[in-house]
């Protein structure tokens, strides 16, 4: 199944909907139906999280001792180190939303395995 530009933003605007939900409101009921569309969600998290982190820091989710989601999965290949310094202070803030709302999404559905990242 192909996902349209219209699709994706739909997927992302209810991630934010449910982080917000669990940050201010508890405890959170999630129905069947979203949580495949949550799930789906989860992967792109996941792509932010790693893309603005490893922009901002060097290093990725694993680089955070503390995140239990990430207990068995797949360590990402890539950058290793940021290429500008001056750009943490833009990239850092977005890295830590994407860990904020993977941190949702684990209360709310249960998170699936983070897929390999290159």
């Amino acid at each position: 199944m192909l996902y349209t530009e219209k699709m994706l933003y739909s997927y992302l605007y209810k991630v934010q909907e449910v982080a917000t939900i669990l940050i201010f409101h508890s405890p959170l009921q999630v129905s069947r139906s979203d949580i495949e569309s949550l799930q789906f969600a989860q992967n792109l998290e996941f792509l932010q999280a790693e893309w603005f982190l490893r922009g901002a820091l060097g290093h990725g989710l694993d680089g955070f001792r503390v995140y239990r989601f990430l207990i068995g999965c797949a360590a990402p290949i890539g950058v290793l180190k940021p290429i500008w310094t001056s750009s943490r202070k833009v990239l850092q803030p977005f890295g830590y939303q994407g860990v904020g709302h993977l941190r949702a999404l684990q209360d709310a559905v249960g998170l699936i395995p983070r897929p390999r990242l290159i």
